[in-house]
């Protein structure tokens, strides 16, 4: 089911109105198409930088879990990704899968559980990387949608 939307427009009839009143800039569906438009090109954009990250852990860290799964993005074409704390946490092996398919080993470089931030590293050049934004220009409201690989697909 469609989520309904709705333009709001004057509704005052009154004869001096009726020839000023605006029209909606978008109808529903313009407006639909152009969020997917803008969702699709995030993606398209950031998804060659997505990668998937999977972890072993000796001893199991909990309930006998002795792995797990999660995702990150490279940020520099020399192997540097970042991701998750939690992902990574105790981990005794890291293996990172590209996009195309070729799995690495990684190591981590760096573990920040109170920010929930990690840096691994794979052996690499000229990889696909994401460039960081500025939080400067993001304002509360806004859309923001997450691009991830933790399943591999």
């Amino acid at each position: 089911m469609r989520p309904a939307l709705t333009l709001v427009e004057d509704l005052d009839d009154s004869p001096s109105s009726s020839a000023a009143k605006p029209s909606p800039i978008l109808a529903d569906d313009s407006l639909l198409d152009a969020y997917s438009h803008a969702v699709v090109s995030a993606a398209d954009r950031i998804s060659p930088a997505a990668v998937k990250i999977d972890v072993h852990r000796n001893p199991p860290q909990h309930r006998g879990e002795s792995g797990g799964s999660g995702s990150g993005f490279l940020f520099t074409p020399d192997g540097l990704i970042l991701t998750n704390s939690h992902v990574v946490s105790g981990a005794s092996e890291v293996e990172v899968t590209l996009r195309d398919g070729q799995s690495l080993d990684a190591d981590i470089l760096g573990d920040d559980p109170h920010t929930d931030l990690a840096v691994v590293r794979v052996s690499g050049s000229k990889l696909p990387t994401v460039q960081f934004g500025t939080s400067r220009s993001i304002r509360v409201g806004q859309l923001a949608i997450a691009i991830g690989n933790p399943y591999g697909f």
